[in-house]
């Protein structure tokens, strides 16, 4: 049987976090490698990768094990009103909270670079078609999107239901 504190929260669940820097849409992952006590939990930053985008939006999600550094935090659980989140650092915005339905998030992206800036550059009549919202956009086919010259597979799905595989690099560039 998995370990679990009292809120539910166990080893390898991911709190996400959300902010916005001078203009731009960061996120932050944070894996629970070790559970302290019954409220306590130890955390490690992990990276995430773009999986979907179109002409606006990126959809980002967490890669697990992919850590960013060595560095481990020590964090209280908290929750407020049936949301479990811990604090990142002392201020108000640096909450990460933990969503355990939800594996991807969606982002606004409109500074460069970004995967839907160089879609909108590159492709202009497509990125004004495709919206992930309507499960149309480029999705990625095995593993999130790292850089936009990855030679990768990606799908086009069509707003028509019609499906393209496209190699990202050749996409973008």
């Amino acid at each position: 049987m998995e370990k679990k504190n009292q809120y539910g929260v166990q080893i390898g669940d991911i709190f996400s976090r959300m902010y916005i820097q001078k203009g731009r849409h960061f996120y932050g992952f944070y894996q629970v490698v070790a559970l302290r006590g019954k409220t306590q939990v130890v955390v490690r930053e992990i990276g995430g990768g773009v999986v979907a985008f179109d002409g606006r939006y990126e959809e980002v999600a967490p890669i697990p094990d992919a850590w960013v550094s060595e560095k481990t935090l020590i964090r209280q659980v908290k929750d407020i009103s049936g949301t479990l989140y811990i604090k990142i650092r002392s201020d108000w915005a640096s909450s990460a909270y933990l969503e355990p339905d939800t594996q991807e998030y969606l982002f606004w992206s409109d500074i460069d670079p970004n995967m839907a800036n160089c879609l909108r550059e590159y492709h202009p009549e497509l990125a004004k078609r495709l919206h992930i919202e309507d499960g149309t956009g480029v999705y990625a086919v095995d593993k999130p999107f790292v850089s936009m010259d990855d030679d990768c597979p990606a799908l086009i799905r069509y707003p028509d239901g019609r499906e393209e595989k496209v190699s990202l690099r050749e996409l973008l560039h």
